[in-house]
């Protein structure tokens, strides 16, 4: 991947995300905070170190391995066949208290899941790079170069990855989901943190772990998406039916 590349990514992932959220009948018109810090950060890299942002954080890095290409595939393949088993089983457990509390695969799943399903599975791949890019830019580069030059490179990648694990358990924490959700929410993000930390290690560079963030988070998306779509074709089924019903039972009562 080359600088330019990435840079053409990040413009249509932003262009993507300002639109689906201005689209959106909660949305709010411009750019997506994480875009500004996104942006901000490449900017200031820039400003400061005089530097191509790409090349200085790392992120078009480790490219030229297969080998890691196959471990980023199959982290991808793992990683997200673990996450739809649990996700399937906490529906099974607790669907309604996931859909009173509004539980969903995140910004993605709020600004696209109005639209129709295709649309949204379309506008889902750009829209889901930048958000995962900047995690990676924070997590796997910030934070695990850091402490693994003050500490260790172990320290680096368990902090890291408990840390993500925390962004993503504490909210739900927070609205007093059941412990096993709790629990997930906390345990997977810190599994997958410790598996793309390796990559980033392994590679030299954020360019795989990206891929498998941005892999991961769109297929969450998908399954949830594809999910939605079934209930909409019931609820429509359903109220056909209804419909249907209730001409029948007046032609029967004016007959």
């Amino acid at each position: 991947m080359s600088s330019v590349i990435c840079y053409i990514i990040v413009g249509i992932s932003v262009a993507v995300r300002a639109y689906a959220q201005k689209s959106h009948e909660r949305g709010q018109p411009g750019v997506d905070l994480g875009d500004i810090l996104l942006l901000t950060i490449f900017a200031g890299v820039w400003i400061v170190r005089r530097e191509d942002p790409a090349n200085s954080l790392r992120i078009v890095e480790g490219m030229a391995s297969w080998e890691m290409a196959v471990y980023t595939g199959l982290i991808v393949v793992v990683a997200g066949l673990a996450n739809l088993w649990a996700h399937a089983r906490l529906r099974q457990s607790h669907g309604e208290w996931m859909k009173g509390a509004g539980i969903n695969p995140g910004g993605a799943y709020l600004a696209l899941s109005g639209m129709p399903k295709w649309t949204a599975l379309v506008l889902a791949v750009p829209f889901i790079a930048s958000g995962a890019l900047l995690e990676e830019i924070v997590f796997r580069g910030f934070l695990l170069r850091t402490i693994s030059k003050r500490s260790s490179l172990s320290n680096g990648l368990v902090v890291q990855a408990v840390l993500f694990g925390l962004v993503h358990g504490i909210p739900m924490a927070l609205v007093e989901a059941p412990n096993s959700i709790t629990s997930y929410a906390l345990l997977m993000p810190i599994t997958v943190g410790l598996a793309l930390g390796w990559l980033t290690v392994e590679s030299g560079g954020l360019a795989y772990p990206w891929i498998a963030h941005w892999s991961l988070n769109y297929a969450a998306f998908a399954v949830e998406m594809s999910r939605l779509s079934r209930e909409r074709r019931l609820e429509a089924v359903a109220s056909n039916v209804d419909v249907d019903t209730a001409n029948v039972d007046t032609d029967t009562f004016w007959g």
